[in-house]
């Protein structure tokens, strides 16, 4: 993978978590329990795996060293809370001096920093359209959020990806779809 403009991924931070936080904020616990575009999950395990990911890009991105990757995610009894302190702790560790350039451990091996600061942006812009398609919530991501994460996922080993389970089969995008629309529809989920 080719490493982008960093400067522009750091500029992505906000516009991308902020949807999600506020899709979670307004969120009634009762939605919680729906069933999620994520075969076996429901919205509360769409949004605790992603508080967990954007807290491990946090800690990854810090320094912190012996993460156990195979570890349970735990819950969160307040998911929009707890997703606003990972966001921003997330956003902070990867704005860090040097960081985009280090090589910080993965779960599929050592990746630029850049990398993780894509797969971040990434993971809130798509479980956050998950949240929202499940409780029939509006999600309108940002336009440059979804046009980098579009140019970033179609790059490295789709069948890699699609066999670990990080993508779905694809599926056809509705004729006339837009980017986003297109977007979900190579990874697996009707919009």
């Amino acid at each position: 993978m080719a490493a982008p403009d960093q400067d522009s991924i750091l500029q992505l931070l906000d516009p991308a978590f902020t949807p999600t936080g506020e899709l979670l904020r307004e969120l009634p616990a009762e939605r919680y329990p729906d069933p999620s575009p994520c075969q076996g999950w429901t919205v509360r395990n769409v949004a605790d795996h992603l508080i967990n990911a954007l807290d491990l890009f946090a800690r990854l991105a810090e320094g912190e060293t012996g993460i156990d990757f195979t570890a349970p995610e735990p819950e969160h009894a307040d998911p929009a809370g707890a997703f606003a302190e990972a966001s921003g702790r997330c956003a902070a560790a990867l704005r860090r001096p040097g960081t985009l350039d280090a090589e910080l451990p993965f779960p599929g091996g050592a990746a630029p920093g850049w990398v993780h600061a894509h797969i971040a942006v990434s993971e809130s812009l798509i479980h956050g359209w998950d949240i929202a398609s499940a409780s029939g919530r509006a999600y309108r991501p940002d336009e440059r959020v979804v046009s980098t994460i579009a140019r970033f996922q179609a790059q490295g080993d789709e069948e890699e990806r699609r066999a670990s389970g990080m993508f779905g089969p694809a599926v056809a995008a509705p004729e006339g779809a837009g980017e986003f629309e297109r977007l979900l529809a190579f990874l697996g989920r009707r919009a």
